[in-house]
């Protein structure tokens, strides 16, 4: 388990998170409790994690009976709730974007499998109540050209395209598209690649089609914490995650192998995280009341104070944090050498990222200098802000 600096949550901190357990539940909140809240900081975390139209469904049958609400935060739950219907719509656009290319695949014989979000969707009790970010697809890596022509031929614009582990299309308004040719990037390590090396082995054919496959949800299980734990050792990730674990051991608890989720998880080291993960899930979301939460162990303290303060997608100080722990092993305190071993790996990464990420530098060594400076550039330019956070991140350790 990575050691994070703890804090304590605060009142409005588990404001937010009983609202969600509200959500969840589809239980609405009482009046009497929801004027005891803060609900313009509430507001700020359902934002930073991506949980603003569930947290809106379990405060909204009170708002429309107590107009005080409406009087105290008028343009707050005013966007709120607009922004509630903005999500339930770019859900049912993106879906229909993804039946579009599903038919194409099938008339062009290409076999595919929708990701993360797009199942896991489906098992909240209301549609739009898990906002969405992008549409993940694995699919046959042997027609990117294709797929591209596609995409472009539809009015998207390639993002990315033959670089780490997906291509990326974009298209306004909200419609963004992750074609994944493998699971894992080479990044989080060689475990992680040769698990799913073979993965359409893995897979089972949809019964409803002739090219579309999935997991058996044991192995969605799996590649869901698997991925949430690349995320956790990288820069964090958030709530969502919690509630996407709940959610799914709600729904297939009967199906659910324990033993061999454990035993296939050990091979990423994720076997831990993902039984501490559970274990405070259920704590947190099992009952409106939340009367476990005083029950929670040091492990489970720790890694919910991660996921609150990590939002969606983790924050740059995040990754510098387990990044500097992981290259001073002795767990003391992080010495003014690995700072700057730290700082010289992300200026001069190894062949892997170019490997990964600049294949023609990879391939031609000679253009390394030529491509070192222009990185640096660009980041300046396009990346200054993130760069700032990391240097005031390395400073502050």
């Amino acid at each position: 388990m990575i050691q994070y600096n703890i804090r304590t949550l605060g009142k409005n901190e588990w404001d937010f998170l009983e609202l969600v357990t509200f959500g969840l539940h589809m239980k609405p909140v009482s009046t009497e409790r929801l004027h005891q809240m803060d609900l313009q900081a509430v507001r700020k975390w359902s934002k930073y994690h991506m949980l603003g139209a569930l947290v809106y469904d379990a405060i909204e049958p009170a708002l429309k009976v107590d107009q005080t609400f409406a009087e105290a935060y008028p343009q707050l739950l005013t966007a709120w709730r607009e922004k509630r219907d903005k999500a339930l719509r770019k859900n049912m656009l993106l879906d229909a974007a993804r039946k579009q290319l599903f038919k194409y695949m099938e008339a062009e014989g290409i076999w595919y499998m929708p990701l993360k979000g797009s199942i896991i969707k489906d098992l909240y009790k209301k549609p739009g109540m898990r906002e969405m970010s992008d549409n993940d697809i694995l699919f046959d890596p042997a027609y990117s050209r294709k797929i591209r022509f596609y995409m472009e031929e539809h009015g998207y614009q390639t993002e990315s395209y033959g670089v780490g582990a997906h291509d990326t299309y974009l298209k306004e308004p909200v419609y963004n598209f992750e074609m994944h040719r493998v699971l894992f990037s080479e990044k989080p390590g060689a475990e992680w690649n040769q698990y799913y090396q073979d993965v359409k082995d893995r897979l089972i054919k949809d019964g409803s089609n002739s090219f579309g496959y999935h997991f058996e949800e044991n192995d969605l299980y799996i590649y869901v914490i698997a991925h949430a734990y690349k995320h956790h050792k990288g820069s964090g990730t958030g709530i969502r995650t919690l509630t996407d674990c709940y959610i799914l051991n709600e729904a297939y608890v009967d199906h659910f192998d324990y033993e061999y989720i454990g035993q296939e998880l050990a091979v990423f080291g994720a076997s831990e995280f993902e039984q501490t993960l559970r274990s405070l899930a259920h704590k947190i979301f099992a009952s409106e009341d939340m009367g476990q939460k005083n029950r929670l162990t040091e492990q489970e303290r720790e890694l919910l104070t991660e996921l609150m303060y990590s939002g969606t997608y983790g924050t740059v100080a995040g990754m510098v944090e387990r990044s500097l722990k992981e290259l001073q092993a002795d767990g003391g305190t992080i010495t003014t050498g690995t700072k700057w071993r730290y700082m010289w790996r992300r200026l001069f990464p190894d062949m892997g990222f170019y490997k990964e990420y600049v294949p023609v530098v990879y391939h031609h060594k000679i253009l390394l200098p030529f491509y070192t400076v222009f990185r640096w550039g660009r980041g300046l330019i396009k990346n200054r802000k993130k760069i700032t956070e990391e240097i005031k991140a390395i400073r502050k350790k």
